[in-house]
């Protein structure tokens, strides 16, 4: 980072920046309208708050972006954000918000320990045109640094294959891949919603995120399932989100586990449901709930979508474990990405950088 470049916590006045930054990867003509499990070209001025938000999340609108920085703030994550010094004096010059960095921190789900503090990116974005001026680089840097400050001894991210050289140079490690898959679900007449045993909430301590359908850690997706409808717009609230507990089968010799099941309308197709399992710890060692354990409790979610009308579902894995899963219940892979995570303890901190 260069002393024409600078880092800090984003404020509700940088929402237009950061609305550009984002809007800048959709060059005129990419973005989209989502009609009937359609899409078809449309300008952005023509599109609701909400079909702009299907084409990149709440970085698209002004309004929604300053509803998600709230709620990050009042659940103690954290968004940062890089300017860069146009010098001059006339128009254009100045500090410029070029750049976010959306971080969550979290307790790692851990049965019989104190859970962890982990760090987690969810979101790294730089404006088109300032690519490779060192500002991603210095929003992960500052990433890991709240992480260091926090006492978290880990930051973890999930890439695509186009950005794993970047984190990579960033001191990141490979842990495991994220599958995307998706299936077919049978037609059932009488099939009913598992039964609910105790309300999700109590499941798990505020906090502390379990393992997301696999994924470790999910915090991000988590965060968004707690909460059914995030804004208060009308076509939110007209999608639907299902929530309800499960038991796992009594197969590890520690007792029975619960699971909360997410079933949540993928908001561009209208007939295929995006499966999650929350997952509580096992005491015996890793988290089985999408190995051979988790396989009835998994098939269960596919009955009780089929019965909600669905007729297709999608769901995330991870590791070399779950291709057992995804063969089982012949589920195609759509897309692949990994997670990454970096140890903070050999994290090397300048003592002016922290003071």
């Amino acid at each position: 980072m260069t002393e024409r470049q600078r880092v800090r916590p984003a404020t509700l006045g940088d929402v237009p920046a950061i609305v550009r930054a984002f809007r800048s990867d959709l060059i005129e003509g990419a973005w989209w309208r989502f009609r009937k499990n359609q899409r078809t070209p449309a300008h952005v001025e023509d599109l609701t708050p909400f079909e702009q938000w299907l084409n990149g999340g709440p970085w698209m609108n002004p309004d929604y972006l300053m509803q998600h920085l709230g709620r990050l703030a009042a659940e103690g994550h954290l968004a940062l954000v890089a300017e860069e010094l146009t010098p001059g004096t006339g128009q254009g010059s100045g500090w410029a918000v070029r750049g976010e960095i959306e971080v969550f921190f979290y307790r790692e789900a851990a049965a019989g320990a104190a859970p962890p503090l982990v760090a987690h990116i969810g979101v790294l974005q730089v404006e088109r045109g300032f690519f490779r001026h060192g500002l991603g680089r210095a929003l992960v840097r500052r990433a890991c640094l709240e992480a260091v400050a926090r006492g978290a001894y880990k930051v973890t991210v999930v890439s695509g294959r186009d950005n794993l050289s970047f984190y990579k140079k960033c001191g990141f490690g490979l842990l495991t891949p994220v599958v995307t898959v998706e299936g077919a679900l049978p037609r059932l007449r009488d099939a009913e919603r598992p039964r609910l045993t105790a309300p999700p909430e109590g499941l798990f301590a505020r906090g502390v995120w379990p393992v997301v359908a696999g994924i470790h850690p999910g915090p991000g997706q988590t965060w968004f399932l707690y909460r059914a409808h995030p804004y208060e717009d009308p076509e939110f609230r007209a999608h639907r989100l299902e929530v309800s507990a499960l038991v796992l089968p009594e197969q590890t010799g520690h007792g029975q586990r619960r699971a909360v099941g997410f079933l949540r309308q993928n908001q561009v197709d209208a007939e295929e449901a995006i499966i999650y399992c929350l997952a509580e710890p096992d005491r015996g060692g890793p988290d089985p709930s999408f190995g051979a354990l988790g396989r009835a409790a998994f098939a269960e979610l596919l009955r009780w979508a089929a019965a909600l009308g669905y007729v297709r579902f999608r769901t995330y894995l991870t590791g070399p474990e779950h291709s057992k899963l995804r063969f089982f219940f012949r589920m195609g892979e759509t897309s692949r990405e990994f997670v990454l995570r970096l140890f903070t303890r050999d994290l090397e901190v300048d003592t002016n950088e922290t003071g």
